[in-house]
């Protein structure tokens, strides 16, 4: 018979802790700070936030906005200007090419027209005469 090991069988007992071995090693001392001066905090302004505005200050700040802001729509509105008369001029011009070119096709138009009543008064007395 033949005889399998399993693994129970094969696990030895750990009836020992083993221990982790100690490694010493050499690490230098860090010295202590040096104070240089000191800081007074009560001079500091610790505020967090701005001191608030008198009411004078706040009025003066809002017309000065508003004076800036003024100038701005006066710009845009300016701009506004210039390119609805220059979009104008060029819808004149392009307005005044189409009315020529109407004009000259009425024009050539209307010469055709009296050809061809020329040329039907001739057929006309080409016909009656004979």
């Amino acid at each position: 018979m033949i005889e399998t090991k399993t693994e129970e069988q094969d696990a030895t007992p750990l009836s020992k802790e083993v221990e982790p071995e100690l490694i010493k090693m050499d690490i230098p001392t860090l010295k202590a700070p040096t104070i240089v001066g000191k800081i007074d905090l009560d001079a500091i302004n610790a505020r967090v936030r701005p001191v608030r505005k008198t009411r004078a200050e706040r009025k003066k700040d809002a017309q000065a906005r508003y004076i800036i802001e003024a100038k701005k729509r006066k710009e845009i509105n300016e701009t506004f200007k210039e390119k609805r008369i220059k979009k104008r001029q060029e819808t004149e011009k392009k307005s005044k090419g189409k009315q020529e070119l109407f004009e000259n096709s009425n024009r050539y138009i209307n010469k055709i027209k009296k050809k061809i009543v020329h040329i039907a008064r001739k057929i006309y007395r080409l016909l009656h005469n004979d």
